[in-house]
């Protein structure tokens, strides 16, 4: 015990020694083993010709790939952003390039731009439907004038009374024509009489006659710019813009139809049987009149899912952004959007709702042809559909309730297809024309929060 508390110092020194050569020897032989790889590369090194100069620039060389990636990506990133602008940049209703698309309506006389925008949006309608080759079952007009002439021409003129249009009385005695009772609106006709017979036969050339049935009540607000109403200046430019961006969505749809029908001439030969609506959700066009409108409502038929829908134009989708965000508390929605997309500082969003009576065997393709953008392979590839479907039902139709309405639709098992679905526009592509009132809709309602529509 004492021996070590003598020599305590000279043993710490010991244990201190130990512990060195006890790391000194493995990186002795660490450093013999770098000392031998160095050596090798040195030899492969030397023996390929340029190998050391390559080695030493190796450096620069990974640098200047990633710049050049880097400014390749970039390059990609613009091209994609002009193309994506393209994409909005559309055709407008009103188009003379001697007038200002959506002028400042305090000077001048805004009443006379209203209207030619009026009358070419009814035109731009109407032709939709040209595009398509398509119109509606026979007027309740039609077929009441089918009905008078046969009268006229088998009894005479003295019994035309009681089936004239509109007429409610009962027809006079002795005339055997399979006749009921008349009703307001519409005269009751037995489906055996000749005068049926020859009513179901204009009904059944209507449907060889065109394509698809559609009317113009399928497109937003056709009835409400047809009156020409005076509204105030302010919502004469509101409603003149959403309107010029409920056409571009529709005409998008318009497209999709006449892709799916592809050269058929009857709607037999049709998928796609009949257009019900293009709608949106937004604020009905101030016209006065509550979204009346003339469209017949018969039982069993298949109807626009909400009244009035004709005469509402598009509302923006707009909320809080972010990971974080609920979407479903977004303004403007009509369903809960899957893609999460609100507007934001580069694109517009829209929903719609598209309604259609379809063979079950086309829905996916009509999707498709919504979906994809290749709606227009002769003209610029750019103008492509922006359309993401959202949700989608499937109903079966009551065939006998259509026939007797006056659809004609052929063999198959139908369907009616509703979808809504969701729209993007690029800021880029026309925010230029953009009305200043419009561009207001967009200011946040207080500092740091989400925008909300005003309208």
């Amino acid at each position: 015990m004492n021996f070590i508390k003598k020599n305590i110092f000279m043993l710490i020194c010991c244990l201190v020694v130990l512990a060195g050569i006890g790391i000194f020897v493995p990186g002795y032989m660490k450093a013999g083993e770098n000392a031998q790889a160095r050596k090798k590369l040195e030899t492969t090194l030397s023996s390929v010709p340029g190998a050391r100069s390559a080695a030493r620039g190796l450096n620069d060389q990974v640098y200047a790939r990633f710049t050049e990636n880097g400014n390749l990506a970039n390059q990609d990133l613009k091209v994609v952003l002009e193309k994506a602008a393209q994409t909005s940049a559309r055709p407008l209703i009103c188009s003379d390039p001697r007038e200002e698309v959506f002028p400042d309506l305090r000077s001048g006389n805004p009443i006379i731009y209203y209207r030619n925008f009026s009358n070419n949006y009814l035109k731009v309608v109407e032709d939709y439907l040209v595009q398509m080759n398509a119109a509606d079952r026979p007027s309740e007009h039609e077929e009441e004038k089918v009905r008078l002439d046969y009268q006229k021409n088998i009894v005479g003129e003295k019994n035309t009374r009681s089936i004239a249009p509109g007429g409610g009385g009962m027809m006079d005695m002795g005339m055997d024509m399979g006749m009921g009772m008349a009703m307001p609106g519409r005269t009751r006709v037995a489906e055996d009489s000749p005068a049926q017979k020859l009513v179901n036969e204009l009904r059944r050339q209507r449907s060889e006659s065109i394509t698809v049935y559609a009317n113009k009540d399928c497109f937003a607000a056709y009835n409400y710019w047809e009156t020409q109403p005076n509204l105030e200046k302010p919502i004469m430019l509101m409603d003149m813009w959403f309107t010029q961006l409920a056409a571009w969505i529709q005409q998008d749809v318009v497209n999709a139809v006449k892709l799916m029908n592809g050269e058929s001439q009857r709607v037999a030969d049709s998928p796609l049987k009949r257009l019900i609506e293009v709608s949106f959700n937004g604020a009905e066009v101030d016209s006065g009149k509550g979204g009346a409108s003339s469209r017949r409502a018969d039982t069993g038929v298949v109807a626009p899912r909400r009244a009035g829908s004709m005469n509402s134009l598009p509302d923006y989708v707009i909320g809080a952004q972010g990971a974080e965000a609920d979407v479903s508390m977004a303004a403007g929605i009509m369903t809960y959007p899957w893609t999460k997309r609100v507007g934001d500082d580069l694109i517009d969003v829209v929903h719609l709702e598209i309604a259609a009576i379809i063979e079950s065997t086309a829905v996916n393709d009509f999707i498709n042809a919504l979906q994809t953008g290749r709606l227009r392979p002769d003209q610029d590839p750019v103008q492509q559909s922006q359309i993401t479907v959202l949700q989608m039902t499937l109903d079966p139709i009551d065939p006998e309730a259509e026939k007797n309405a006056g659809y004609y639709y052929g063999p198959g098992s139908l369907v009616t297809l509703r979808m809504i679905c969701e729209y993007t526009l690029f800021k880029s592509g026309y925010s230029d024309i953009m009305p200043a009132d419009v561009k207001a809709l967009f200011e946040p309602v207080q500092a740091g929060g989400p925008g909300m529509m005003k309208r």
